[in-house]
């Protein structure tokens, strides 16, 4: 068990955190709607290991016995960590690619054009953006960098086991999609985690030269973002 406390403060649509022990500080932003305490996912309407206090200038502290280590954990969180992950893999395996219009078809399409390799992964297609897929991540035969999930939460450890399991170093849930337990599962065996985020929001943002990739995607292939 740690004792420590949290002060979180509140601006705009960010909520900034300081976590504050054994007198360092470090500190991260953090989605508006929910804390996350060194990966572990808590609701700001309950809070169940932890005393609190919110003060009406925003400041929310957290106090009481975290049981958890902070070193298990490498949820990313942070533009720094979420850029570095793009500007290191080379390939990605897109559990649930799909053929049919919405996000699981033209988020990949956009990932593909900006460079990445992609590789479909669903059993109930022989080929998805031109490319072969592959009913399981464990059948591709090629190394994977991140698998990225287009899958209900319920479905995620699973996956995550299975990207350990073929080496990839990255586990990333697509926006609307946490699952805490694959995410400790998956950062403790030394994978980085991303949750409930979408590629075609953080390449535009955070990496130089491409603000203006997701605009221009749209605009060449006019995808069709509903379903």
């Amino acid at each position: 068990m740690v004792t420590d406390s949290w002060v979180l403060l509140t601006q705009r649509n960010l909520l900034q955190s300081r976590y504050l022990t054994n007198g360092g500080v470090a500190a991260k932003n953090l989605n508006l709607t929910v804390i996350y305490t060194v990966g572990i996912q808590i609701s700001r309407c309950a809070l169940p290991f932890a005393t609190y206090q919110l003060f009406t200038n925003g400041i929310l502290v957290l106090t009481g016995p975290l049981p958890f280590k902070k070193e298990s954990f490498m949820i990313i969180d942070d533009d720094v960590g979420i850029r570095e992950i793009f500007q290191t893999i080379k390939t990605v395996a897109v559990v649930g690619c799909s053929p049919n219009a919405g996000p699981k078809n033209y988020v990949p399409s956009y990932v593909k054009e900006e460079g990445y390799r992609i590789i479909p992964v669903n059993p109930l297609y022989d080929e998805v953006l031109g490319e072969k897929c592959y009913p399981s991540l464990k059948d591709i035969p090629e190394k994977v960098d991140m698998v990225e999930c287009f899958r209900p939460s319920g479905d995620i450890p699973l996956i995550a086991e299975d990207a350990i399991a073929i080496g990839a170093r990255v586990l990333w849930m697509q926006q609307g999609i946490i699952n805490d337990e694959a995410a400790k599962r998956a950062s403790e065996a030394g994978l980085k985690v991303v949750m409930d985020r979408c590629p075609c929001a953080e390449i535009p943002r955070l990496i130089p030269g491409r603000e203006m990739s997701w605009r221009d995607f749209k605009a060449k292939f006019n995808p069709k973002t509903n379903g």
